[in-house]
């Protein structure tokens, strides 16, 4: 009788810790699904990340980051909304628009690899021109 609790808790973490589903590509998006990262005017170091999901779909959404990690940058229980991210975006990453209820992944982008200021951001402060 012991064992049961070990054995349950056990089986519950195995879960929480399932592989996340692949995109099917880069960009993608499930018919409906309208998903979109957007840097920052003048600072590419941020982004603003938009979402509208149809209302047969589950509005329990996730928003992933990287990937290899796939880490959670925000959660929702809307079918439509908004959010920012902070000083952390780089060229080329990629974000997820996740079902939380099955790990489908609804949507999927990645930011632009043509924005010099977010490189800069990443490297460090820049040297004052000289004049």
């Amino acid at each position: 009788m012991k064992r049961l609790p070990l054995a349950c808790l056990l089986l519950c973490l195995a879960a929480c810790d399932r592989a996340p589903k692949p995109a099917p590509s880069i960009p993608y998006a499930k018919q409906g699904v309208r998903f979109t990262v957007t840097p920052v005017p003048g600072d590419c170091a941020r982004a603003t990340v938009e979402w509208n999901v149809p209302e047969s779909m589950s509005p329990r959404l996730e928003i992933q980051v990287d990937a290899k990690t796939r880490q959670v940058f925000a959660r929702s229980n809307e079918h439509e909304g908004k959010q920012s991210t902070g000083a952390w975006v780089r060229p080329r990453m990629a974000f997820y628009l996740v079902d939380r209820d099955s790990g489908d992944v609804l949507a999927a982008s990645r930011v632009g690899n043509s924005c010099v200021r977010a490189e800069q951001k990443i490297a460090g402060p820049q040297p004052a021109p000289t004049p």
